[in-house]
């Protein structure tokens, strides 16, 4: 509820027992399961010491790039392109 009220349109939660404790493998596993039904454009993981460890492995498995440390995006929502 307070993610919408902040302005996010759908909010998905995840129970598993794999996140009880941050495993790299547990949370890839977790996330690349989840993307793999709802195809996202983008994928903003924070510069945290866990979103280090996750983003490449993310991008490994989905077979995408990875872009660290973005401090500005922005949406283009005419063309469907984001830029940072």
């Amino acid at each position: 509820e307070e993610l919408v009220a902040h302005g996010a349109d759908i909010v998905h939660v995840f129970e598993s027992p794999l996140l009880k404790y941050y495993t790299t493998d547990g949370y890839t596993k977790v996330l690349t399961d989840f993307f793999e039904d709802h195809k996202p454009n983008i994928l903003l993981i924070g510069a945290t010491n866990n979103g280090r460890d996750l983003a490449p492995r993310m991008s490994g498995r989905m077979q995408n790039g990875v872009v660290a440390d973005c401090t500005i995006l922005t949406v283009d929502t005419n063309e469907g392109l984001v830029e940072w």
